[in-house]
């Protein structure tokens, strides 16, 4: 179940058990604290458990679970990673049945949250698992319209996108970012505030950047890499790059499609698209060059040869001598 529908259907729906995963951590979070708050549990002190499910003894779970909440209706377990760093699990492992065993026929009074933050849950259980992962750009953007409108405020289409696309699709982001403009717009949120507003994500900087040495323009490029050293350290700018350029070098020399380079690549078809308009105005060839650039950049910087700043800068003239 997604995210937004999940959050939807707890307003009127208990779940007994939940299993909360995906690659967005406020996404995760909200939906654990959306849980919370739906549970009205009195005494927290007694009847909120939350365990590192590393370290579980299932047979304090379930019993614990099984048992009647402390002068509350209901009660909260939450297992954080639970069997997250068992690569082969057996359906016939004691515990494994046990636990299936109770999810099966949970306790009515007891909420089970099992809470992933690094993996997906690797057991198959009778559970409302609620999907997390990165949405599309298309699909934050329609949430934030309708977080605009319930507002009583008005956004266009396209303003709400670029807010997405700046954010990277990041909820955290899009949240603080939708509360600062709601705040700081009086009837309609305007392409001026968000411009004012909204900070972009560093990877979406480093899409700019491409896109200046791709199209030839070294003086914006600078500009930009100048900005980016102010205010994110030179290695996650490196790393950021060199991904980037990756990706594109991927992306120009494969046939599939987007959503099975995608899946390969572990990104939203929106980042397939976008790298296959740069990696179309650099060519294949310069691509080539580019990564061994980066190659030799990033070797600098994890040695420790020469002044981080000067190297990043170093790379982005490099790069830029390769487009033009």
């Amino acid at each position: 179940m997604l995210y937004s529908q999940f959050i939807e259907q707890l307003k009127n729906s208990f779940f007994p058990v939940v299993v909360i995963e995906g690659d967005d951590a406020f996404l995760r979070e909200d939906a654990l604290e959306k849980i919370t708050e739906s549970l009205n549990i009195v005494l927290p002190e007694l009847n909120v458990t939350v365990r590192d499910g590393q370290d579980v003894s299932v047979t304090e779970i379930v019993a614990l679970a099984n048992s009647f909440p402390a002068m509350s209706e209901k009660r909260l377990i939450v297992l954080k990673n639970f069997l997250s760093d068992k690569k082969n699990i057996s359906n016939k492992d004691k515990n494994v049945i046990k636990f299936s065993e109770y999810c099966a026929q949970p306790n009515e009074s007891t909420c089970l949250v099992l809470f992933y933050s690094t993996s997906e849950c690797p057991l198959k259980l009778n559970a409302t698992y609620v999907d997390c992962n990165k949405k599309d750009v298309y699909a934050v953007a329609d949430w934030i319209s309708k977080s605009v409108e319930k507002e009583g405020k008005i956004i266009e289409r396209s303003l709400a996108r670029k807010i997405a696309e700046y954010c990277n699709c990041d909820m955290y982001n899009v949240f603080q970012s939708v509360n600062k403009l709601l705040a700081y717009c009086e009837r309609e949120v305007t392409a001026e505030a968000i411009e004012l507003l909204v900070q972009k994500d560093v990877e979406v900087v480093v899409f700019d950047l491409s896109n200046a040495i791709c199209a030839g323009q070294p003086a914006r490029a600078l500009e930009i890499c100048r900005k980016l050293l102010t205010e994110e350290e030179p290695g996650k700018i490196m790393g950021s790059i060199y991904s980037g350029f990756r990706r594109m070098f991927f992306v120009s020399s494969s046939n599939l499609s987007d959503e099975r380079l995608a899946e390969k690549l572990g990104v939203k078809p929106y980042a397939v698209k976008k790298a296959r308009e740069q990696s179309n105005k650099f060519g294949a060839k310069r691509l080539k060059s580019a990564l061994l650039l980066c190659a030799d950049s990033d070797a600098k910087l994890k040695n420790f040869n020469g002044n981080e700043r000067a190297i990043i800068n170093d790379l982005v003239m490099a790069l830029c001598n390769l487009g033009s």
